[in-house]
């Protein structure tokens, strides 16, 4: 599959190939992978495949991490295959769990914040009061 017009066309020819067949593609790119496992053309093409065929799972992200690893011109593959599995969480019922935190108005925190001030009022008044009456009474003594 090598290619002398760059990386961009080699895995757009691979691209055509995942479409017709992707169950020989996953072959190729799993035997290009374990021929040159530091090649990113190779991982590309396996976690593009890998995310085809068994979809977007946990192996097909981290060939394409590594993968931007190695040359970072690669990196948005990552990006896209990341996208695309939120995407497909999402459309499955799961959530973020930055979802699923409960969101409070602000203007539900006034009160309590205004019950901690008054709070903090009265025992600072109540110090007040029983620091001047101790002094009165050391006075006395």
């Amino acid at each position: 599959m090598k290619s002398a017009d760059g990386p961009e066309a080699q895995i757009q020819i691979f691209a055509q190939l995942l479409q017709a067949q992707p169950r020989r593609a996953l072959q190729d790119a799993e035997a290009a992978a374990a021929a040159e496992p530091r090649n990113p053309l190779a991982l590309v093409e396996r976690g593009l495949a890998r995310e085809k065929v068994l979809g977007p799972g946990d192996a097909a992200l981290e060939d394409l991490r590594q993968a931007a690893d190695f040359d970072p011109s690669l990196s948005h593959f990552y990006a896209e295959a990341l996208v695309r599995r939120r995407q497909s969480m999402a459309g499955a019922g799961f959530k973020p769990a930055v979802d699923l935190a409960p969101s409070y108005p602000t203007a539900s925190r006034l009160p309590a914040a205004f019950a901690g001030l008054c709070s903090l009022l009265v025992c600072a008044g109540i110090y007040v009061l029983l620091s001047r009456l101790w002094a009165d009474d050391d006075r006395k003594a």
